[in-house]
């Protein structure tokens, strides 16, 4: 192999490396492997149960003519998983129960630590999944109601963005306000 060959080859380890996260069309569990089209189950059978599980519901319109469309509502949920000591998190991403998605974490703030819930290390577009593995569940959520309204109005076709705010106790009787939409962390303060 030439000197420039090897260079390239070396550029292109370097590059794969350093990507933050990962999209996995499978993920090895205690030995065993889970694939993308695989059923939910099969990703706690294999991995064990998640430490947090994100579900939501979304109406998906298909025109069947001119005047009329189908209605179908699908179901979604995003399960995420520690597989231990050394290891980085991962979650699961299954739509109608089929995994459509498997992908690890990034961990922004710094390695993600149970108890690690400071300002420093909620930084925005953590998944609620690393949110909660920091945090833990939040003592109070409050729905801030944002939905995407179809211009004709039509209440039925809103799309809830799923828009909330997670409060957590803090010292010196202050509250952790952690505000998330579709799944992401979007700015976290004290007040």
């Amino acid at each position: 192999m030439s000197v420039s060959c090897l260079r390239l080859l070396a550029a292109l380890v370097l590059a794969a490396l350093s990507l933050p996260a990962c999209a996995l069309d499978m993920k090895r569990c205690n030995g065993r492997v889970l694939r993308v089209g695989d059923w939910a189950q099969q990703a706690e059978a294999l991995c064990g149960a998640p430490y947090y599980v994100d579900r939501w519901q979304e109406l998906v319109y298909v025109d069947i003519d001119a005047r009329r469309s189908l209605r179908q509502r699908i179901d979604w949920s995003e399960a995420y998983f520690n597989p231990g000591q050394g290891q980085q998190l991962f979650s699961v991403r299954s739509r109608q129960g089929r995994i459509v998605a498997i992908d690890t974490l990034v961990q922004r703030g710094g390695a993600a630590r149970p108890g690690d819930c400071t300002l420093a290390t909620l930084t925005p577009p953590q998944p609620v999944g690393e949110v909660v593995y920091r945090c833990g569940l939040p003592a109070q959520r409050i729905d801030l109601g944002l939905a995407v309204v179809d211009g004709r109005e039509r209440v039925d076709e809103a799309r809830d963005l799923r828009h909330e705010q997670w409060l957590y106790p803090a010292s010196a009787g202050q509250t952790l306000v952690v505000e998330v939409r579709e799944g992401r962390l979007l700015e976290a303060g004290l007040r």
